[in-house]
């Protein structure tokens, strides 16, 4: 691996869904540290494995809703989560994230240390930020007040986003090169010029995806954002790293396990995201597939299985609502070996342990797919010391490109911002993880990259206008944040694109979750906190949207 410095577990990870809590809306964790009695080193260590921890519960369920992986609970978006679903989201958004940071930023400008409270203002843009895309309005500003108020009423997300750019504005005053160094940063190693990238590089985040809510406010940010030191490459990324510890600490990847400790792994892949990577570029050359796609997934089988005791859709006819501009979406599995589950397929679990398509070397640490489909265990591949890939130079250069096209009206600029996404993306897919972990007889080559990447260049020029255009864009994108649900997320819900994903099995799966349910360890703890009734409510930023995502 390019880069592994700490193996440090947070025990929130194992919770994952299925955490219900009775504190009073988890804004005040009682086991917490306050100011007074609190290590500098020990509050920050805490707080950067409670941001991973996020952003791993985070991802889970948009990555299910963006067809990234499978949605298998439940055929309708109403009942395919719950509100208990997201409960441990909140919690650790709250009760550990937010309390460390609290208390992080206090020791910090006490002890007069202006990195490290830049760091810590830098972290909680990013995570309140992230709950309003979730959740839309969210307690923030009557929050995490020293158990001085239970019952927080939301700010608006608007709001939050306005408060997570004045505290990335404010980090970026506060960073100094001369100032008291960063103890055990386990992100960037104590290197304080990448976190300012970091920070502008959130700064242009903010500013991509709010750009139809307040478009000149974006137009000029951008402006001034991209002559500022951004995330650049693979050195500059913003990512976890978990270990091969299983216990004492435990601290492998948390979807590490899910696959490979039992014969029959958790969870489905999914086969719209396996199929386009094999097909989105046969329109241009059928041969070219996703120099990634073995670096993401590990086949069980190199053939379409034939028992319906382990794939029950075998010999149907593909639902009628299947058919796309006179081709058949995918159905059933991938093709090629690759089984996963149709979006929505929430049918029984069957004897498909030995033929189920699971998680590969990247991002979670597991095994390359070198044709031998063999079974897997928890040593196999990098035995869970993957990544968190939460800010990439590659999704940089995506968010650059989709600025440039649609707020700059330069499109020979995202162009160019578009075939660097791609190809630092494949950089960093293939080579993050130690060479000994890769069989370099399906490795790509040189000559397979370049060929994807003109293709993928070749389907930009073609498109015509500014949105067939910006698919392609938000597509490549999409390709390369397999492990990122959260920006996944946002560019569906902001672009409508990859537009002709995958339809629901279910041909009226009613309203897709334009915001997530409030979790109920929120609504029923919090005097000042109704469920919501619906999910048609869409985040600020996503209100002057037309696309259809019901389907």
């Amino acid at each position: 691996m390019k880069k592994i410095k700490f193996f440090i577990f947070s025990s929130v990870m194992v919770l994952f869904f299925a955490c219900d809590s009775t504190e009073l809306d988890l804004l005040v964790d009682p086991d917490s540290l306050s100011p007074e009695n609190a290590d500098i080193g020990q509050v920050f260590n805490a707080t950067q494995l409670g941001l991973a921890d996020f952003f791993e519960v985070a991802s889970t369920p948009t990555m299910d809703l963006t067809r990234m992986t499978n949605m298998s609970s439940g055929n309708a978006y109403a009942n395919a989560y719950l509100p208990d679903d997201f409960n441990t989201i909140w919690e650790v958004a709250y009760a550990t994230f937010l309390a460390d940071v609290s208390v992080l930023k206090q020791i910090s400008t006490d002890d007069e240390n202006p990195n490290m409270l830049a760091v810590a203002q830098t972290m909680e843009a990013y995570v309140i930020i992230t709950l309003a895309d979730l959740f839309g309005d969210i307690p923030y500003s009557q929050a995490l007040q020293q158990g001085e108020n239970f019952n927080p009423e939301r700010d608006s997300d608007e709001s939050i986003y306005i408060a997570a750019r004045d505290l990335l504005l404010s980090a970026r005053g506060n960073y100094d090169e001369d100032a008291l160094p960063l103890i055990n940063d386990l992100y960037y190693n104590n290197d304080i010029s990448k976190w300012e990238r970091l920070t502008n590089s959130l700064l242009l985040k903010i500013a991509v995806n709010s750009r139809l809510a307040n478009p000149a406010q974006s137009t000029s940010d951008v402006q001034g954002l991209l002559n500022q030191n951004l995330i650049e490459n693979s050195s500059d990324d913003f990512e976890f790293e978990w270990s091969t510890n299983v216990s004492s600490p435990a601290s492998r990847h948390p979807k590490f396990a899910s696959a490979y400790d039992a014969p029959t792994p958790t969870g489905f892949q999914s086969n719209n995201y396996m199929w386009l990577l094999q097909n989105d570029k046969d329109d241009i050359d059928e041969d070219i597939v996703d120099p990634r796609i073995r670096y993401y997934f590990y086949r069980k089988t190199l053939e379409t299985p034939t028992s319906t005791n382990q794939v029950g859709c075998l010999g149907s006819d593909p639902f009628s609502h299947y058919v796309l501009v006179g081709e058949a979406y995918p159905f059933c599995t991938a093709g090629n070996g690759y089984v996963g589950r149709d979006h929505g397929n929430n049918g029984p679990i069957l004897s498909d342990g030995a033929v189920r398509t699971i998680y590969g070397l990247y991002p979670v640490g597991g095994k390359f797919d070198d044709n031998s489909a063999s079974q897997i265990s928890m040593n196999s591949g990098a035995a869970g010391a993957g990544i968190s890939p939460i800010m990439t130079s590659s999704f940089v250069e995506f968010m650059r490109a989709e600025a440039q096209l649609t707020l700059l009206n330069n499109p020979a600029a995202a162009r160019s911002n578009l075939e660097n996404g791609i190809r630092e993306s494949i950089a960093d897919v293939t080579g993050t993880f130690d060479s000994s972990l890769i069989d370099s007889d399906f490795a790509p080559t040189g000559a397979e990259i370049d060929a994807y990447v003109n293709a993928a260049l070749q389907l930009y020029d073609n498109a015509s206008g500014t949105d067939n255009k910006l698919n392609v864009i938000i597509k490549e994108y999409y390709f390369a944040l397999f492990g990122n649900g959260i920006e996944t997320f946002n560019n569906y819900r902001r672009t409508g694109k990859p537009e002709n994903l995958q339809p629901s099995i279910n041909s009226s799966p009613g309203t897709f979750f334009n915001l997530l349910w409030y979790p109920t360890n929120h609504t029923s703890f919090n005097n000042n906190a109704d469920p919501r009734p619906n999910l048609s409510e869409k985040a600020f930023w996503a209100e002057n949207t037309s696309f259809n995502l019901n389907f």
